[in-house]
């Protein structure tokens, strides 16, 4: 047996085959006898042989990874999301490799690419890159959208105009009128369907904003005086915005009621503690994970009908009363 790394020559010599069996064995290519498979097997664990995944790839096998890019793992929303995209590869016996592209659309691109040389394919959380350029960077490999729709692509979603109905449902029930809502970035899917549904409903559109804490922050210096309730894209905006209020002397939810969206840890933690929109971010990440390996599995020609939209609920707590 040859010195150093384990190459799949040594494992066809201590099974007693050819190295072709051994490749077939890996990739799962060809059917063989069940003694032959168990035989390349043991021989496999007692070396410690490990396939190169980029060559498996070449060969038409798979690699047992896939790809997930995001444009921001320090935002709860999408750490939450791979969280449950991670759970549900590992209960699939599959490896996943996680790039942050920082919302830079071109990073987004690239690390699209990158990842899709070595993985069987890809989610790709929130993009923001044109349809065209995504697909040119998978190369031709199964990928699914998070948070975003697009013709040809299948998607997993969370149904973005019921989060901004329910919102609105909530705060009118209380008696407010005047309503505002702190628009997310202008570039992102989900903001241009929450954008119409709050005009639809009659908001004060304010924004856009960044996504961010000090997002909400810039949004409170800029609210009418006659707002009562304002609704934020995201539970980090109406934390900051709430921040922001109480810095201006104004109390949240005597003198204004804010309300959030995602329903993220912090939400429960914040004084007052967050009444926002729940989305169920786990389920989307595994969601989409599924719908990924039913792709790899079985490649299927029309991609359009493989969409899935998610239901969002409230949590009510402390951030928003009647008005004054």
């Amino acid at each position: 047996m040859s010195r150093g790394k384990v190459t799949i020559a040594d494992v066809a010599e201590r099974a007693g085959v050819n190295a072709s069996t051994v490749s077939r064995v890996v990739n799962g290519t060809a059917s063989l006898s069940p003694d032959t498979t168990a035989r390349v097997q043991r021989a496999i664990a007692e070396l410690g042989y490990r396939p190169n995944r980029a060559a498996r790839h070449l060969a038409g096998g798979r690699t047992g990874a896939i790809g997930i890019v995001v444009p921001d793992l320090t935002n709860p929303f999408f750490a939450t999301i791979v969280r449950g995209a991670q759970h549900a590869a590992h209960d699939a016996g599959e490896l996943t490799l996680v790039a942050d592209s920082e919302s830079r659309g071109r990073g987004e691109v690239e690390l699209s690419a990158m990842l899709a040389r070595d993985v069987d394919g890809l989610v790709l959380c929130s993009p923001t890159s044109p349809a065209g350029q995504l697909r040119g960077a998978v190369t031709g490999r199964p990928a699914v959208l998070v948070n975003r729709q697009a013709r040809g692509w299948p998607s997993v979603v969370a149904d973005q105009a019921q989060a901004v109905e329910v919102a609105f449902d909530d705060v009118r029930s209380q008696g407010h009128e005047r309503i505002a809502y702190v628009r997310g970035p202008s570039n992102k899917w989900t903001s241009s369907v929450r954008d119409r549904v709050a005009a639809r409903l009659g908001a004060v559109l304010v924004g856009p904003f960044a996504p961010t804490f000090a997002g909400g922050a810039e949004a409170a210096e800029v609210l009418d005086d006659d707002v009562t309730a304002v609704i934020t894209h995201n539970d980090l905006m109406a934390v900051g915005l709430i921040d922001a209020l109480l810095r201006k002397g104004r109390r949240v939810p005597r003198d204004l009621s804010v309300l959030g969206c995602d329903d993220i840890e912090i939400a429960a933690l914040t004084r007052p503690r967050l009444t926002s929109v729940a989305m169920p971010l786990e389920e989307l990440g595994a969601t989409a994970v599924g719908l990924l390996l039913d792709l790899i599995a079985r490649p299927a020609p029309d991609v359009d009908s493989l969409h899935r939209t998610l239901p969002v609920w409230l949590v009510a707590r402390d951030s928003t009363a009647r008005p004054k």
